[in-house]
C-alpha cells in the first residue's frame, strides 16, 4: 500500500457487472480505481475514459501485475474465476470476487487457503449482505423475531435472453442456481444459519443442460421452513417476506436493492424506508475499503467461512438437481 494510504482498485471485466460496479463506487472513501482489464482492449479504455480510469490493458496479466493496485475486483464469467483469483493472490494482490468466488467447494477451499497463506483479503462479493434494509432485518430477527419465524419465501426470476452463453451454458458455470441462487441461499444463511435439511429440485431435461429454473426448501430443526425459487427463463414474482404466528415482514418487490421493510403485527404495521439508499454496491464497496485500509484480511460481514458454508451448501443442491 503507498504511503499516502489510499487504497488502490484494479478491474478485471468489463461487462455490465464490472459497469454497475464503477457507477457505485463512492467518491466519499479512501479509495480509487486506477486500473481495468479486458480481453479487448477497446472496451477497456472505453470503460476507463467514461469513469476517468487512468490505467487500462487488453490482457489481465498487465493489471495484476501492477504494483501500484492494493486491491483487484474480479468481474468476469463465473468459470475463471478460480484462475484468476488465485493468480492476483499469488501476484500479492487482495481480491473480491463476484460471487460465486468458485462453482466447487474445493476450489473455494484451495482460494481461501491462499489468501491465508499470503495473508491477503479476500472476499465475495455478495453485496447484498451490505445493502442498509438488509442489515436492519438481521438486526430485528436477532432482537425480536428470529425464533418466531415459522415460514419464508424469496423469489428472484428473469427471463433471460437465451444468446447470453454465460447464463444458458455449464461450460461456462450457467444456470439459475449459479447465477440467482447463490443470493438467495447466503441471504438465508445470513438471517438463520445452516438448515437440517435441504430440498431441491429444478427444470433439467439432461445433465448437460443448465437449470432455467430451480426451487430449494431449508427446513431448520426448529420447524422453520424457507422457500426459494430462482429462474433465468421465467419472470418470477419478485418478493420476499418472512412469517411467524403473530406478525410478518415484507421486503420491497426488488428485495435485493430495494431499501425498505414492512413489519406487520395484529394491531400495527411499521415502514421502514432507507431515504439515503444509493447505488446498491457501494454499501460492499465501501466495506471492503475500510477493511483493506485497516489491514484486515477477512471481512467481519461476510467472512470466508461463510463462503465456504455456502459453496458447500450450493453444492449439495447442485447435486441435487
Amino acid at each position: 500500500m503507498k504511503s499516502n494510504n489510499s487504497i488502490s482498485w484494479g478491474i478485471l471485466g468489463t461487462g455490465d457487472i464490472a459497469n454497475q460496479f464503477l457507477s457505485s463506487f463512492p467518491s466519499h472513501i479512501n479509495g480509487r480505481v486506477i486500473a481495468i482489464a479486458s480481453r479487448s482492449f477497446n472496451r477497456a479504455e472505453s470503460l476507463a475514459k467514461k469513469y476517468d480510469i487512468p490505467l487500462f490493458y487488453g490482457d489481465y496479466t498487465q493489471l495484476i501485475q501492477n504494483p501500484e493496485v492494493d486491491i483487484i475486483y474480479i468481474a468476469t464469467i463465473n468459470h475463471v474465476h478460480f484462475d484468476q483469483t488465485k493468480n492476483c493472490l499469488l501476484a500479492g494482490k487482495s481480491v473480491l470476487c463476484e460471487k460465486p468466488l468458485t462453482i466447487e467447494f474445493k476450489k473455494t477451499n484451495e482460494l481461501i487457503k491462499v489468501a491465508k497463506k499470503k495473508n491477503l483479503f479476500l472476499m465475495e462479493a455478495m453485496r447484498t449482505r451490505f445493502l442498509p434494509h438488509i442489515v436492519k432485518l438481521k438486526e430485528i430477527l436477532r432482537e425480536d423475531h428470529l425464533k418466531g419465524v415459522k415460514f419464508g419465501q424469496l423469489n428472484f426470476g428473469f427471463k433471460k435472453n437465451q444468446n447470453i452463453e454465460r447464463l444458458f451454458n455449464n461450460k461456462f458455470g450457467g444456470g439459475a442456481l449459479f447465477d440467482m441462487g447463490v443470493y438467495g441461499v447466503s441471504i438465508m444463511l445470513y438471517l438463520f444459519g445452516t438448515p437440517s435439511d435441504i430440498c431441491a429440485i429444478s427444470d433439467k431435461q439432461v445433465n448437460n443442460d443448465v437449470d432455467r429454473l430451480t426451487v430449494i426448501i431449508f427446513k431448520y430443526s426448529c420447524g422453520r421452513i424457507v422457500k426459494m425459487s430462482f429462474s433465468i427463463g421465467l419472470n418470477l414474482p419478485l418478493h420476499c417476506y418472512l412469517v411467524g404466528s403473530d406478525f410478518s415482514i415484507h421486503l420491497a418487490d426488488k428485495w435485493w436493492r430495494e431499501p425498505s421493510l414492512q413489519i406487520n403485527k395484529s394491531n400495527s404495521t411499521e415502514n421502514l424506508e432507507f431515504i439515503n439508499f444509493s447505488n446498491f454496491s457501494s454499501y460492499m464497496i465501501q466495506h471492503v475499503n475500510d477493511c483493506i485500509e485497516n489491514g484486515l484480511q477477512e471481512s467481519t460481514e461476510m467472512s470466508l467461512s461463510d463462503s465456504i458454508e455456502t459453496a458447500r451448501i450450493v453444492e449439495e443442491i447442485f447435486s441435487k438437481i
